[in-house]
C-alpha cells in the first residue's frame, strides 16, 4: 500500500527527489482549492500486472478554462503502467475534469552518473496530479517503492461559513428563551424551529450543514428536517428535501451539531431556503444553523 500524499525524498532510485514542473503546477492548483478532498488514502500496487489501483475519492479539478469541476470517483480505478524501456522514465497519474484517471508516459532517458534525467510529462491544464511512477529500465514489475503520492488535500481550502440564527419557533419570531448568555429556542417535542435564508452567490458545493444545539441532558437526541427551496422567479416548492429520524449521542451542556445536510441536497447559488427542524427529544435547546460551503 502506498500513501497518496507524500513528500519528495532524495535518492536516484526514488521517484521523489526534487519537485518537477508537474508537481509545482499541482501545488499552485492546490493553493487555489483544486485537489483531492481526502487527506491521505492508500493506493494498491499490483506489480505483476503493472497496475496501480487508485481508490474512490472526491476532488475539485480545473476545467482548463479558469473554472473548476467537482468530481466524485465513487469506485476504485485500475491504471496500467506502460512496459519498461531500456532507459528509465517518470510517468504521472492524473485526474481530469471529465473524471478520467489515467497514466501519462514520461520520455525514457538515460541516467547520467546514476542521476535520474528522465523528464516528467507536463500536467495538463484540466487535470490534477495524483501520483508519479518511476518506470525502472528493464524492470518487469512496478513496485510499491516506484510509486510516490502527489495528491494534495484541499478539504479546508476556500471553505466559507454561514451562520443563520433561528428565524422563528413555530409562529413566534426569533428566540423564546436563553441559557447563560446564549439566546435559544427551548423546543418541546411538538415544537418547530424554523430558518429562512438565501444561498450566497459564490456557492458551488455544500460541505456541511448542522443545527447547533445545547443538550440539556446526556442522551441520544432525535431530529427530523423538511425543506423547500427555489430561486427568484420559481415556485417556492420547486425543490424540497427531508431527513427522518436522525440521531446522535450527546453530552449535557456540550454544544453539538446535528447534521441536516441531507435535506439540502441540490441547493444552488441564489436559492431561497425554508427549513423546518423538529425533534421528539424533550427540551432540545437550539442555537442556530451553521453552514460550510465552497
Amino acid at each position: 500500500m502506498v500513501e497518496m500524499v507524500d513528500n519528495p525524498t532524495d535518492g536516484a532510485s526514488n521517484p521523489g527527489g526534487h519537485y518537477h514542473g508537474s508537481e509545482m503546477d499541482n501545488i499552485v492548483k492546490a493553493a487555489n482549492g483544486l485537489g483531492v478532498l481526502l487527506h491521505t488514502y492508500d493506493m494498491t500496487v499490483l506489480g505483476s500486472d503493472r497496475v496501480v489501483t487508485i481508490p474512490a475519492f472526491d476532488a475539485w479539478v480545473p476545467d482548463g478554462s479558469g473554472a473548476s469541476v467537482f468530481v466524485n470517483k465513487s469506485s476504485a480505478t485500475n491504471v496500467t503502467i506502460s512496459a519498461a524501456a531500456s532507459n528509465p522514465a517518470t510517468d504521472i497519474i492524473t485526474l481530469t475534469s471529465a473524471g478520467v484517471v489515467a497514466a501519462l508516459d514520461g520520455t525514457p532517458t538515460a541516467e547520467v552518473d546514476d542521476v535520474e534525467e528522465a523528464p516528467e510529462v507536463a500536467l495538463p491544464a484540466d487535470s490534477i496530479l495524483l501520483c508519479k511512477v518511476r518506470r525502472v529500465a528493464d524492470q518487469t514489475n512496478v513496485l510499491a517503492a516506484d510509486v510516490v503520492g502527489r495528491a494534495i488535500d484541499v478539504g479546508d481550502v476556500n471553505i466559507k461559513e454561514l451562520w443563520i440564527p433561528q428565524t422563528a419557533e413555530g409562529s413566534a419570531f426569533g428566540y423564546t428563551g436563553q441559557i447563560g448568555d446564549f439566546p435559544i429556542s427551548i423546543m418541546a417535542a411538538a415544537d418547530i424551529s424554523r430558518f429562512v435564508f438565501r444561498i450566497p452567490d459564490d456557492f458551488s458545493l455544500l460541505v456541511t450543514a448542522v443545527v447547533e444545539v445545547s443538550p440539556d441532558a446526556t442522551e441520544t437526541v432525535q431530529w427530523d428536517v423538511a425543506t423547500d427551496f427555489a430561486a427568484d422567479g420559481e415556485a417556492r416548492t420547486t425543490h424540497s428535501g427531508s431527513l427522518t429520524d436522525s440521531q446522535l449521542a450527546v453530552t449535557a451542556d456540550q454544544l453539538a451539531g446535528l447534521d441536516v445536510s441531507g435535506a439540502l441536497t441540490g441547493i444552488a447559488a441564489g436559492d431561497f431556503v425554508g427549513m423546518a427542524f423538529t425533534s421528539d427529544t424533550t427540551s432540545l435547546l437550539v442555537l442556530g444553523l451553521f453552514i460550510k460551503y465552497r
